[in-house]
């Protein structure tokens, strides 16, 4: 059963939710079958995008760093395996923190702890918020608390960690 499945079974189907770089279409596969109503899709690869106009959602083409929407318009955003590979987490979720109406959630799927030990350019987001320290999570809370979230749930299941926050 998938994170979406977990978290999203008992949420409201007409809550708006964005889903942060959606890449396949899967995540957004997946709100389709639970049949939420209102989803958009956001991601910078035209290919992914490509994918995800199966889905029959809404997709935006732009850049993770720069959400290009207006502010509080969204109930919920959904971030699977995005922060970590980000070039500057702090500014993708000030970017959150903007597009999240005042009681909205950010549900943050990451791998935890991400310990691999090369600097590849493709998880550069993992040492800024702290994801590659095996501390029980305590420095990847503090980056998200520091950033003006609340953390209400914490799941690990071997493959990654899920975090659900609200706006503090």
């Amino acid at each position: 059963m998938s994170y979406i499945s977990k978290v999203f079974a008992k949420e409201s189907r007409e809550v708006r939710i964005l889903d942060c770089l959606c890449r396949d279409g899967e995540n957004l596969s997946e709100f389709r079958r639970l049949e939420f109503e209102n989803v958009t899709g956001f991601d910078f690869d035209k290919d992914c995008l490509d994918k995800c106009s199966d889905s029959g959602y809404e997709w935006v083409r732009g850049d993770v760093h720069f959400l290009n929407f207006g502010a509080k318009v969204f109930d919920v955003v959904y971030s699977g395996f995005t922060l970590e590979i980000s070039i500057d987490p702090s500014r993708v979720l000030n970017g959150y923190m903007k597009v999240l109406k005042d009681d909205g959630r950010l549900f943050v799927v990451s791998t935890y702890p991400d310990m691999e030990r090369s600097l590849r350019y493709d998880h550069i987001g993992r040492g800024i918020m702290k994801s590659n320290e095996d501390d029980g999570g305590k420095m990847m809370r503090k980056f998200f608390i520091s950033h003006g979230f609340k953390i209400t749930k914490k799941r690990e299941d071997g493959k990654g960690v899920l975090l659900a926050m609200i706006k503090a």
